[in-house]
């Protein structure tokens, strides 16, 4: 938690504000502590909420880009933390990069001040104990800076291809709104006023807009239910759109090949790597497979085997895996299902968007259409009668 407070510098005399964080307010206390020039004049607990994946761009990646460049040259990782902290704006990042710092001062690891943050992955704290452990966390951090861009760069691929059809949509709501609230309603007082008939269809939108502005606030409620329904029930929702559901599993896939190839490349037990990959992945479907595969590895199977008793992966993946099990190179397997992957996720992505733009358009010209036949039918059929 974060807690924000008021101290007094006695070698200063100077008041200021900032941001601190730790578990409990104990601890809040000793890290103020810690620093014998400060005394604390008050504080409060500050609720912020950092989103995972605007973290990891904002925060994380940055983070370990210029901690590898400063421990690259030499410099030790207390410094090199000191350093850091000032190249981040908000005291929120700034206060993760000073807790981490006190950890260590207080004589633990790198490794496990970033793990007790609780805003760092499992595949990310395992590697750097690994290094820690092997002096080599220059290494270890370059690797991590490439699995993450990786990652990222998949996930970012992912939103800005949906972002547009996703714009698409709700023009078109709010055009088939504004035409039903506004537009029609006003044509249809001119027709009464000229008496002419209007359609079944015309009566029931005009109809509907009514009652919803009759029983404004029960529409309000059962739009915000239904919103807050979508909501929770988006994922199992998405996973009914087959190509939406393909998507997903490449990507979920590709995340966890990448990990298992970082981890392996530090020299990490087989067993440990797929329980530490598991840290990656936000599916439990899969989390589920996967630790019925870590059972089956330990109960004698050879990776091949355990991997098909799953039935998620692909014939391909299981062709290039069982390919790196016989020539014992298991890990550079795992990089190339995950190359392939991440090229099928594109591809993918590239396809969904390509279908899904001009459909949206022609949905959107459509209901323009059917808005303005219904506005000029009445009056086409008036002058006809009057021919």
């Amino acid at each position: 938690m974060f807690f924000s407070y008021k101290i007094l510098n006695n070698k200063t005399n100077i008041v200021s504000e900032d941001i601190c964080f730790a578990h409990t307010v104990d601890e809040f206390k000793e890290i103020i502590k810690s620093n014998s020039n400060l005394m604390l004049i008050s504080f409060k607990k500050k609720n912020i909420r950092l989103d995972k994946t605007y973290f990891s761009a904002n925060f994380t990646l940055p983070f370990l880009r210029c901690l590898h460049t400063l421990v690259s040259n030499a410099i030790d990782i207390s410094s090199a933390l000191k350093i850091t902290k000032q190249s981040f704006k908000k005291n929120e990042y700034k206060a993760i990069v000073a807790y981490i710092t006190y950890m260590i001062s207080s004589g633990y690891s790198f490794h496990y001040g970033l793990q007790n943050t609780g805003f760092f992955d499992g595949v990310l704290t395992k590697s750097i104990e690994i290094a820690e452990k092997t002096a080599t966390l220059p290494k270890s951090l370059e690797y991590i800076i490439r699995y993450m861009e990786e990652n990222l760069e998949t996930l970012k691929l992912v939103k800005n291809s949906l972002t547009y059809p996703i714009i698409l949509l709700f023009t078109i709501l709010f055009v088939t709104l504004f035409w039903i609230f506004f537009i029609i309603p006003n044509f249809i007082e001119s027709f009464e006023e000229m008496k002419i008939s209007v359609s079944f269809f015309t009566k029931s939108l005009l109809n509907f807009r009514n009652f919803c502005i009759k029983h404004a606030i029960f529409t309000l409620v059962f739009l915000f239910f239904i919103n807050v329904w979508i909501y929770l029930k988006r994922k199992k929702i998405l996973q009914k759109i087959p190509i939406i559901k393909n998507i997903n599993r490449d990507i979920i896939i590709f995340r966890f090949f990448l990990s298992m190839n970082l981890l392996l490349s530090e020299k990490i037990n087989f067993t440990e790597t797929l329980r530490i990959s598991l840290s990656s992945i936000n599916n439990d479907i899969f989390r589920k497979k996967i630790e019925e595969t870590v059972n089956s590895i330990q109960n004698g199977c050879n990776i091949l085997t355990a991997f098909k008793k799953t039935k998620i992966f692909t014939d391909q993946e299981m062709a290039i895996i069982d390919s790196g099990e016989k020539s014992g190179n298991i890990i550079e397997s795992f990089k190339i299902v995950s190359e392939i992957l991440k090229r099928n996720t594109i591809h993918s992505i590239n396809k969904t968007t390509s279908l899904l733009q001009p459909l949206f358009t022609v949905a959107m010209g459509l209901i323009l259409i059917v808005m303005i036949y219904l506005v000029f039918l009445p009056i086409y059929d008036q002058v006809s009668v009057q021919m």
